[in-house]
């Protein structure tokens, strides 16, 4: 009796630990990635419609327009086609120690191919650049509470219909990869399936979700978004060899 109280004990801990996990979280890459591709005048970072926190970006980075994190932007738009959730793929990979940004370290290729004849270097120097002279946590720091306002939002209308028990009962497998919810503050109605593996780590799949909001600046996400994030974790038991792909608004 005693051993099976230990049992159960183990898998609703079990249960909890994986529910925590799949909160949805506000990450600092994701910002800046976005607004850095805002700036630079990519239409899927240019929604406009997540109300304040939009003319918040605008009034704090337009200064810095011509900075040259801007222009190379541009140019990997131009000449390598790094847009959509090729933007997020960088995002996620990227590791900021300190305030200082740098590649994580991986166990398997995971980076979007369309960056494979990036500079990596060249970039990252001039992402350094930008997001000191630009004192982008100083940003990020600032919006503290619009962010977990948008995270609350998402928990009580979106999380509380989403069943992560769901996939393993209907493919009659357990994931094998980490599954974690991203929202993008900057990416109105785009929806990104991104995954990144970490040396030493389980492979981990993003879903970042776009963020948007009413006349009176409350986040307009309901139950009727789960179908959005149900898609983007499917394609962790439907294709293993793919990265995921971007979801329409």
């Amino acid at each position: 009796m005693k051993k099976c109280i230990v049992l159960l004990a183990l898998f609703v801990a079990s249960l909890c630990a994986k529910a925590k996990s799949l909160m949805p979280q506000v990450n600092e890459n994701v910002e800046l990635m976005s607004i850095l591709s805002r700036m630079a005048g990519y239409s899927e970072y240019n929604m406009d419609i997540a109300g304040k926190y939009i003319r918040d970006i605008d009034a704090h980075f337009n200064r810095y327009a011509d900075h040259p994190a801007v222009k190379y932007m541009q140019r990997l738009r131009r000449e390598h086609g790094i847009s959509y959730d090729a933007v997020m793929s960088m995002a996620v990979h990227l590791n900021n120690h300190n305030g200082s940004l740098s590649l994580i370290e991986e166990e398997t290729p995971t980076l979007e191919k369309r960056w494979a004849n990036v500079d990596k270097a060249d970039f990252l120097s001039v992402l350094n650049n930008f997001y000191k002279e630009s004192d982008f946590n100083g940003f990020f720091k600032t919006h503290h509470d619009l962010y977990e306002k948008g995270l609350q939002s998402y928990r009580e209308n979106v999380m509380k219909y989403f069943d992560a028990g769901w996939y393993h009962v209907f493919y009659g497998k357990e994931p094998q990869e980490k599954f974690s919810i991203i929202i993008g503050f900057c990416n109105g109605g785009g929806n990104y399936g991104v995954n990144r593996h970490v040396k030493g780590e389980m492979k981990e799949v993003f879903a970042v979700v776009g963020y948007y909001v009413d006349k009176e600046d409350r986040p307009m996400y309901n139950k009727e978004y789960l179908p959005t994030l149900v898609h983007e974790f499917n394609h962790s038991f439907i294709n293993y060899n793919s990265s995921l792909k971007i979801s329409p608004a």
